[in-house]
């Protein structure tokens, strides 16, 4: 039995559009060099400054005192980073790798189309996201308590999905269908200032209950919460100027 065979996979993947939408990021994900060079460089960012901060001594545990009163600054960038890789990763799947080949969504569902951008995106947090919250987890248990590692990944994760969620109940994309052009292009560069009200939200945030473990569990728990509410009843809409 394989990771893909696995009963969990086949739970998360019940619907075929699903199972196509994951096939043809992990395919893509290996056959295709341009998404790599999209996608790998940027994962590797908040890796590497948490790397800074293990080696500069600037990685301790952000608790009690919580980011903003924090002695190290270390952990703002991580944050950074890491929000701002979680969105170029998103915004980096809606690009048609093959322009001639977007027509086929075109002639999908709405409930499928719903399922593909599902799969898609559960192979882009299993295969690229998760690996990476891994790297990062590893690197703080080197110099903090297990627990206080383990909330502030939980944190890190739960941060970067619930902006995923919110931007794409706001404004829904279909994984691999619009073409690429100058304008988008130039979009790429909002991509960091799109995650600035997210940052200053969470470094409050984090700061406010980080003193106690109770506060902090139940601030993680209302990001999650609504990480399901941003994402509930969910359906990718195809409009006049997609379909165009």
């Amino acid at each position: 039995m394989t990771f893909r065979t696995s009963p969990l996979m086949q739970m998360l993947l019940r619907r075929p559009p699903a199972r196509a939408g994951y096939e043809l990021f992990r395919q893509l994900m290996a056959k295709d060099r341009n998404l790599r060079f999209q996608i790998i460089p940027v994962i590797i960012m908040p890796v590497a400054v948490a790397v800074y901060g293990l080696l500069t001594g600037g990685l301790q545990s952000p608790f009690p005192d919580g980011l903003l009163f924090h002695a190290s600054k270390v952990h703002i960038p991580v944050i950074v980073f890491f929000l701002f890789s979680a969105r170029h990763c998103d915004h980096s799947v809606v690009k048609a790798v093959q322009a001639s080949s977007v027509w086929i969504l075109r002639f999908q569902t709405q409930e499928a189309l719903h399922q593909y951008a599902r799969g898609v995106r559960i192979a882009l947090n299993l295969r690229v996201l998760l690996p990476q919250t891994l790297a990062v987890w590893m690197l703080f248990t080197w110099v903090m308590p297990l627990r206080d590692a383990a909330l502030q990944t939980l944190f890190l994760l739960l941060a970067a999905r619930f902006q995923t969620a919110l931007l794409n109940a706001l404004r829904p994309k279909i994984p691999f269908f619009e073409v690429e052009t100058q304008l988008a292009t130039a979009q790429r560069f909002a991509v960091f200032f799109i995650i600035v009200p997210f940052v200053m939200v969470f470094i409050i945030a984090h700061s406010l209950t980080a003193a106690s473990p109770v506060a902090f569990l139940v601030m993680l728990g209302a990001i999650e919460a609504l990480v399901h509410l941003a994402g509930r009843d969910l359906l990718v809409e195809v409009g006049h100027g997609q379909a165009a």
